[in-house]
């Protein structure tokens, strides 16, 4: 019975998004310039799993009718819950956001503690009724961008003290994280879009409508090439590929391809991380 709850919440914290989520973490992390202690792994290991079980646990619960219909829920991109998991997976959720706040909080890391409040109130607002910004056009593409700012802020975070001396990441870091995590939230919802025709979720892509959403994704990145050009190689290359992607959207808006280029994306994200960590910012 254990290692088979465990396996399904495994499944539905979404261990790929784990990863993408590890590796803004780490990207936080190499812009404190600060060493590796315990709390490093701590937040580490919130954002690959906990962290995925708190909102993608929530959102499995909110969508589980939707999700039965989606070809792609069932795998790697998402669970297919039933009716009766839902109350393990809402205490799940609960305990992977408060064990790690109360850790910090202890431990006189109160910005990091603030940060995955902050995060837990996104899983809530973006998934479940009345707020739900995932139905919300615009507001649930930029609301991802919180998101992952959020997780770039822990990074940041987690190895900083009490209240004195706080610093922040760069105004075109901060920007360019929300408006690149935008763009690529917007290319997931138009892979999305006739599964949420169907059920009726009105989502940003439906909003927009398939060209349009391509051509709202395309902006975002633009913008992000332009403000972030020239600060760093990696960086810059990963947003001139995600421009060039984009546009090729514009011009052919089918959901597969969106899918396609979805998963690029995600991938060029770890290439670049790796080369920051390697070669340094």
């Amino acid at each position: 019975m254990l290692p088979h709850t465990a396996k399904r919440l495994i499944i539905i914290s979404r261990p790929l998004m784990g990863v993408l989520s590890l590796a803004v973490f780490t990207s936080g992390y190499l812009l404190s310039g600060m060493a590796i202690s315990w709390s490093t792994i701590v937040g580490a290991a919130f954002c690959f799993l906990p962290m995925g079980i708190m909102i993608c646990g929530l959102n499995d619960i909110a969508d589980r009718e939707s999700d039965a219909q989606n070809d792609r829920k069932g795998g790697a991109e998402g669970a297919v819950i039933t009716k009766a998991e839902t109350r393990l997976i809402l205490w799940a959720a609960i305990l992977s956001g408060l064990v790690p706040i109360i850790v910090f909080a202890l431990t006189e890391r109160y910005l990091a503690a603030l940060t995955i409040l902050g995060l837990a109130l996104f899983a809530y607002t973006y998934s479940v009724p009345p707020i739900r910004l995932k139905t919300r056009p615009i507001l649930d593409s930029f609301s991802n961008g919180i998101w992952i700012l959020l997780v770039l802020l822990l990074g940041f975070f987690v190895n900083t003290t009490g209240w004195s001396d706080i610093q922040f990441p760069t105004i075109p870091v901060l920007i360019t994280t929300v408006l690149g995590t935008t763009a690529f939230h917007a290319l997931g919802a138009l892979m999305d879009y006739d599964v949420d025709k169907r059920v009726g979720d009105n989502t940003v892509a439906i909003f927009l409508g398939k060209r349009g959403t391509a051509l709202y994704s395309f902006g975002l990145f633009t913008a992000c090439l332009v403000i972030i050009n020239g600060r760093n190689a990696a960086v810059d290359t990963f947003f001139g590929a995600c421009v060039v992607l984009a546009a090729w959207l514009v011009f052919d808006p089918a959901t597969q391809r969106a899918h396609r280029f979805f998963q690029i994306i995600a991938l060029l994200v770890l290439v670049a991380t790796g080369f920051l960590v390697v070669f340094g910012l």
